[in-house]
Order: structure tokens, then sequence, then C-alpha cells
């Protein structure tokens, strides 16, 4: 049979195990949601721009197309936007706001893919998110926009609510302990004085 000792010690163990797995899975779920969030939110802000991207490449517009890449890309710098580039279907860039990248030709496995999708897709490459958004009219493919965003700041803010839902379970798992040996300390002293009395 364990003994008070014994007690003292595989009881709040328990409780710490179960405190730190309950953080975990907090953590994980809250880091696929905020993730998960950021990668839609983007997706549509690049949706919303194939729009005039379409426009200006159906009007073999090269210096409107530039215009909008550059001023979005300058806007969208503060909030997490790394690149943006317009391709035409064979991969060559055809907006990009440094002009010396423009008609050359992407050849990495994202931009394959991504020119050849039927819609949208995105990869994940470390603190990176690349995602690839078709330029359409009607059934006929334009170009393709695709952007690239860093994730360091995501990152960042979901490793400080890590750290907070841990230390919020040190913080219970310390209350806790501190408890438990108060009352199996009181208890011991009960059991104690009955047999003295005896």
């Amino acid at each position: 049979m364990m003994g008070i000792r014994g007690q003292l010690t595989i009881v709040p163990a328990i409780v710490a195990v179960a405190l730190i797995f309950a953080a975990s899975v907090a953590v994980r779920y809250e880091r696929a949601d905020e993730f998960d969030d950021f990668r839609v939110r983007n997706t549509k802000v690049l949706e919303a721009l194939s729009v005039p991207i379409g426009l200006y490449v159906a009007q073999v517009d090269a210096d409107n197309l530039y215009e909008l890449v550059t001023n979005v890309s300058e806007t969208l710098k503060n909030s997490d936007m790394l690149d943006l580039v317009v391709l035409d279907n064979n991969r060559r860039v055809i907006a990009h706001q440094s002009k010396q990248n423009i008609d050359s030709v992407m050849n990495d496995a994202f931009s394959h893919a991504g020119v050849e999708a039927d819609g949208e897709m995105w990869a994940r490459d470390h603190d990176v998110l690349m995602i690839s958004v078709p330029v359409a009219s009607g059934e006929h493919r334009l170009a393709t926009v695709q952007a690239r965003l860093s994730l360091q700041r995501l990152n960042g803010h979901i490793n400080s609510s890590a750290n907070q839902w841990m230390l919020g379970a040190a913080v219970l798992f310390c209350s806790f302990r501190s408890r438990w040996r108060l009352a199996s300390t009181d208890s011991w002293w009960l059991r104690f004085g009955r047999c003295r009395r005896r």
C-alpha cells in the first residue's frame, strides 16, 4: 500500500501530465486555426487582385499592371508580403515589383504546379507560405498571380500564446500541488492523533 510520501509524489505528477497534455492540445488547435485564417485571408486578397490583373493582361497594359503589382507589394510589405508576381501560362514573369525580374522564367516546382492548377493552391516551406491563384476571363486562363508571405510574425504570436498556455498550466499545477500537500499533511496528522489516543 502506498504511503503518504508516495501519494504526495504521484498525484501531482498525474495532474502535471494532464495539464501539459491539455495545454499542448490547445496550442496545436490554436496553431492550426491561426495558420488557416492567415492563409484564407491572403488567398482572398489574391483573388480580389486577380480581377484588375486580368483586365490589364487582357488589354496588354504592362504599365498599369506593373504599377498595380508595385503598389500592392509596397502596401502589404509590412503585412508579411515578401513577393508578388504575375506569370503568363509559360511561367514567364509579366509583372513584378523589380523590373529586372520581368521576362524571366520561374522554374521552381511551386510555379510549375501553380500555372498548371485549375484553381488556387498553396504550399508551406518552413517560415514561408506560397499561394497561387489563377487569373481567368470566363474559361480562358490569362495568367497566374503568386505571392510569398512570411510566417515569422504569425509563428511569433503562436509561440507567445503557447508560452502563456504552459505558464498557466504550471501555475495551476503549483497551486494544486500546494493544496494537495497541505490536505495530505492534515490527513496524516489526524491519523497520527488517532493513533496516539489509542
